[in-house]
């Protein structure tokens, strides 16, 4: 008798607490690092990652739909670290304020090969409406460089709320995001995961 091999992929709209409560701990250190370094005009989301995985987790690639990261994107981001960036919107070229995603592949055994990505993209539109937070993760050969169907995240992302977390059976690796819900210069928090 064969059984097939379901991958059991769930996004969930509410937040576990002890996730809640670390997104909201990197939340709260974002703002305090950007207090008043905004021109009026521009949209900047000002992002922190948290890799709570098993090993490095590496930039694979990036999209950027509106807007584009002011410096650069960590490359690597070693276990228990956090890695930053900030991704402006600068008018009028930029019509849909910071909207962008991007990949991230690690491994989900300690000192295994980069089998594991966490995929998440965000929209700061800066016009009122709410911002936005999407996030899924799972086996890397799902995410092929190059090859990712960015327009499938974009219609994912303009359904979204403004917190996600995400876990995928297979890889066993899990994503939480969190942006602010409303401003022109939100917090957004991004916790990778490998759970046991």
């Amino acid at each position: 008798r064969s059984r097939t091999m379901a991958s059991s992929q769930a996004a969930r709209p509410s937040i576990s607490s002890k996730n809640r409560e670390i997104l909201d701990g990197i939340k709260k250190k974002v703002h305090a690092e950007n207090v008043g370094n905004q021109a009026a005009a521009q949209t900047t989301t000002h992002a922190e990652m948290l890799n709570n995985g098993v090993g490095t987790v590496k930039f694979q690639e990036k999209k950027d739909w509106s807007g584009s990261v002011f410096g650069s994107y960590p490359q690597s981001i070693a276990t228990s670290r956090s890695g930053k960036f900030s991704h402006r919107g600068v008018p009028p070229q930029d019509v849909e304020g910071s909207m962008g995603g991007i990949v991230y592949v690690g491994p989900r055994v300690q000192g295994g090969s980069d089998d594991c990505a966490w995929v998440f993209a965000w929209s700061v539109a800066g016009d009122g409406t709410p911002n936005k937070v999407y996030a899924e993760c799972g086996l890397a050969s799902k995410y092929p460089p190059g090859n990712i169907n960015w327009d499938k995240i974009k219609t994912s992302l303009t359904t979204a709320s403004s917190e996600i977390e995400y876990s995928d059976d297979t890889s066993r690796s899990e994503i939480s995001a969190s942006i602010d819900a409303s401003g022109n210069t939100p917090a957004l928090a991004v916790v990778f995961q490998v759970n046991p």
